[in-house]
């Protein structure tokens, strides 16, 4: 008798310890909130603090923007009243916990480029470096021709040759990704920025310093 009570027992207190260990759905911890990454968009061309920029249709700011997002595409527009606003490139990946830039130019509806055969179109915008990406075309193409003009007026250099101050009219260079380095401003700043010459054509870049 005694030892059938005592296997009893025990067995209760094995059911009750058991019946403590198993984890109870409802106290399951919930997920945490996803980890973010931050998309830039960097203004530049005219009048950079009106520009209007547009993540996925949604407006999320005037002039430079950036925000948190979840990981995933997300493309980036932009507008200002009179202008032809394009981001290079439109299209980003946001990666969560970093950080993925694209440049948002601005310019006139009047301003494009005007090849010999009266063509007009949009110039490729002047971009803020960030590889070292930028060549030349290759030996033996013609060379292209430049007009350049900044606000306020600066110092343009190509390498240690100094191509004057701005505007600079019909500037012949050689074909292909031009940096360029740009002098100017009250206190005296530098900035170094790409444009693209084309071969026997006739371009014209306009941006703010």
């Amino acid at each position: 008798m005694v030892r059938a009570i005592l296997t009893l027992v025990l067995a209760t207190m094995a059911l009750a310890a058991c019946t403590r260990a198993a984890p109870d759905p409802a106290d399951a911890a919930e997920p945490g909130p996803p980890i973010l990454g931050r998309v830039i968009a960097q203004v530049t061309g005219t009048s950079t603090a009106q520009v209007v920029v547009y993540f996925d249709g949604e407006e999320v700011g005037t002039g430079t923007s950036q925000q948190r997002r979840p990981a995933g595409p997300v493309r980036v527009t932009a507008s200002l009243l009179a202008h032809e606003c394009w981001a290079t490139p439109e299209q980003l990946d946001v990666v969560a916990a970093d950080t993925v830039r694209t440049v948002v130019t601005c310019m006139p509806d009047d301003f494009a480029i005007h090849d010999d055969a009266g063509t007009k179109r949009r110039p490729p915008p002047p971009q803020m470096v960030y590889k070292g990406d930028c060549a030349l075309d290759p030996e033996g193409t013609p060379e292209g021709m430049v007009t350049i003009d900044t606000d306020p007026f600066t110092e343009i250099f190509w390498g240690a040759k100094r191509l004057g101050e701005t505007p600079l009219s019909r500037v012949k260079l050689p074909a292909g990704c031009i940096e360029l380095l740009v002098r100017g401003g009250d206190p005296v700043r530098e900035r170094t920025i790409r444009i693209r010459v084309e071969p026997s054509k006739k371009m014209r870049y306009r941006f703010e310093f």
